[in-house]
């Protein structure tokens, strides 16, 4: 709260001997603020309320969404079986605002223009073979 108190220049609350109150700069801030979130609320429950079965809709590579999202699927429609999920396989990264698209899971590095999250790390083996590999009855090339 001093923090607020320093940007705001003004001082919110009277502090003495383990109490605090509030200062009458302090009491119209908080009317004003609640009044500010109270609004907010409204318009925010109003907005989500206004289509409800909107889906999530999620692209993802094809080897992601075969390999890792179905487990990661199964997990989140037990907690939230409320949200309608729209599902895209696409190779290429897709311009999620232009696509309508909410999430997007692709191997690489940062996407500068939105906010990326690693999920885990992946880790591959390089294996070799010889130029000859022996097939069929034990001598036979």
């Amino acid at each position: 709260m001093r923090n607020l108190e320093d940007w705001l220049g003004r001082q919110l609350f009277t502090r003495r001997a383990n109490r605090i109150w509030l200062t009458d700069a302090g009491r119209d801030y908080y009317m004003n603020a609640a009044s500010a979130l109270t609004d907010i609320a409204s318009f925010t429950q109003a907005l989500t309320e206004s289509d409800p079965r909107r889906p999530l809709v999620i692209s993802a590579t094809p080897a992601l969404g075969e390999l890792w999202l179905p487990e990661q699927l199964a997990r989140f429609a037990e907690l939230r079986p409320d949200v309608p999920l729209e599902l895209r396989f696409q190779a290429e990264d897709p311009d999620l605002e232009q696509h309508g698209i909410d999430a997007r899971l692709s191997y690489g590095g940062e996407l500068p223009e939105y906010r990326t999250t690693a999920l885990f790390t992946d880790h591959c083996c390089r294996w070799a073979f010889r130029a000859t590999i022996r097939c069929g009855p034990a001598g036979s090339r």
